[in-house]
């Protein structure tokens, strides 16, 4: 499986060498660099498409998640609570929303 992500994650470098600014393409490099835990440069990426579209729910969402995956969990709450605003019907943002709190009780 790390090879199909590793293979994707070519893609989409390749992509951003032609347009370094495609807020789509860093949200799913994003996601590829999340899965692969590779968690610094999975939220290089959030950040940047977050700075082209800001109320990407999906972006924020995938960058609460990845803070919570390295213990920023209030960051990560922020993000979640956020993209929630945009989208309150979102089962996935809800679902690590109520990981997150579980984390900050703990």
């Amino acid at each position: 499986m790390m090879k199909r992500y590793e293979e994707s994650f070519a893609d989409f470098n390749k992509s951003l060498e032609i347009e370094p600014n495609d807020a789509f393409t860093l949200k799913c490099r994003g996601e590829t660099s999340r899965m692969m835990k590779r968690y610094e440069e999975s939220l290089i990426d959030f950040n940047k498409s977050l700075e082209i579209e800001s109320n990407d729910a999906f972006t924020l969402k995938c960058r609460g998640a990845t803070y919570r995956k390295i213990g920023k969990y209030k960051e990560s709450l922020a993000d979640l609570d956020r993209s929630l605003e945009i989208k309150p019907n979102d089962t996935w943002a809800l679902d690590q929303r109520k990981l997150t709190i579980e984390k900050l009780k703990n």
